[in-house]
């Protein structure tokens, strides 16, 4: 267990290591990282859209199949 003398020793330690990877980090990698991740987001997106428009006729025929399946014709 941690004493109440060796508490400020560990947080020195941890805002120190904090403060210097800060410092490291460059300010075009934080602009890169924001491009790259939105531009993830858009990409994802507009895959998602366009194979959920793709398949919608897919599954609307399966849906009547289905349908049509569980009654029994007379």
């Amino acid at each position: 267990m941690m004493g109440f003398k060796e508490s400020p020793i560990v947080m020195g330690t941890a805002s120190g290591t904090l403060v210097s990877t800060f410092a490291m980090v460059a300010y075009d990698d934080i602009v890169r990282t924001i491009f790259l991740a939105t531009l993830g987001a858009v990409v994802s997106f507009v895959v998602s859209y366009i194979l959920n428009k793709l398949s919608k006729p897919f599954r609307t025929y399966r849906m009547k199949r289905k349908k049509n399946k569980k009654c029994p014709k007379e």
